[in-house]
């Protein structure tokens, strides 16, 4: 039997096998405590990201871009296109959210979904050539809107609206907002709010 301090080992080559063994798990210890340091670099490294992503108005515009988006398409999911109606087209690609009155004239409702959506890609892309059939599809929206939401809403659609300022605090707000409407609608629960709600008229 050798003794080496207080442990014991009935020969050369259990002392040698134990060795090995406490070398094997000193060396699983040291991958275990590098892929943990690693883990916790990557933390740090995203919450140091979103941190400044959080002061970056181009990406909380782009963020907010996609909730809203999303929104658009879960309230309209069981809608058909609205221009051209059709349930198929949308079945066959991706549907888009898209907007009656342009961002680039109109920005102060890009982000609003009272004036974007679900829009099959053939008509939206189509709507984005200065032609005779971006007039008709605008006609056909037209029509889709007076159909799904009645005269007066498009009516307010092509009144004047205040501009807005865009803030990163306001959109991170209203992002949110939308982000947790948004797990809501595909639980199949109602949303927080009506986001298609008009104004009410406080001057009548």
């Amino acid at each position: 039997m050798i003794i080496k301090g207080i442990q014991a080992w009935c020969n050369h080559d259990c002392q040698a096998a134990h060795a090995i063994q406490n070398l094997k798990k000193m060396r699983a210890n040291s991958d275990r405590a590098a892929k943990n340091e690693e883990k916790e670099k990557r933390k740090l490294f995203r919450r140091r990201k979103q941190k400044l992503n959080e002061s970056d108005i181009k990406w909380q515009k782009k963020r907010t871009k996609d909730v809203v988006h999303e929104v658009v398409k879960l309230l309209d999911k069981d809608q058909g296109c609205i221009v051209c109606g059709g349930l198929d087209c949308i079945l066959r690609s991706e549907a888009d959210a898209g907007h009656y009155l342009t961002k680039a004239a109109h920005p102060e409702l890009k982000f609003d979904p009272r004036n974007i959506f679900k829009q099959c890609s053939l008509t939206n892309t189509a709507s984005n050539r200065p032609s005779a059939t971006e007039a008709s599809i605008r006609v056909k929206f037209e029509q889709g809107i007076i159909a799904r939401m009645g005269l007066p809403y498009l009516q307010w659609l092509r009144s004047c609206h205040p501009p807005v300022k865009y803030t990163c605090d306001g959109l991170a707000a209203y992002g949110k907002e939308g982000a947790a409407d948004v797990a809501r609608l595909k639980r199949g629960e109602p949303a927080s709010r009506d986001w298609r709600a008009l104004p009410v008229d406080t001057t009548q």
